[in-house]
């Protein structure tokens, strides 16, 4: 039986996983990123924030092996309903192989 390695294969088996483009603020150039898994946040969220983070904000998680470079503060990221997203904060998930993205939409 297999094994599930979370590093290779949390694209494979999660939902809501779209293709977007990563938009570096101090280049011409875009990447695009295959296997983006865009998680919503909610009013909990906002609440237990006490204001930093609001219901226009989501989460997205970039596959490190998909990105050239890490994604910093203030990149952006077009997803697939034309909507344009602000990096304002980022973090490696070592565990899914990921680069966490706490955006807002702009």
């Amino acid at each position: 039986m297999p094994i599930f390695d979370p590093s290779s294969d949390l694209t494979d088996v999660c939902d809501l996983t779209q293709q977007v483009t990563l938009r570096r603020y101090d280049t011409l150039f875009d990447e695009i990123v295959f296997h983006a898994l865009y998680r919503p946040l909610g009013r909990n969220a906002s609440l237990q924030s006490g204001g930093e983070v609001n219901t226009e904000d989501a989460r997205f998680h970039l596959p490190v092996a998909e990105v050239a470079a890490a994604p910093r503060h203030h990149d952006l990221i077009l997803d697939t309903a034309s909507r344009t997203w602000l990096i304002r904060e980022v973090q490696l998930t070592v565990a899914y192989g990921t680069w966490a993205c706490l955006c807002r939409l702009i």
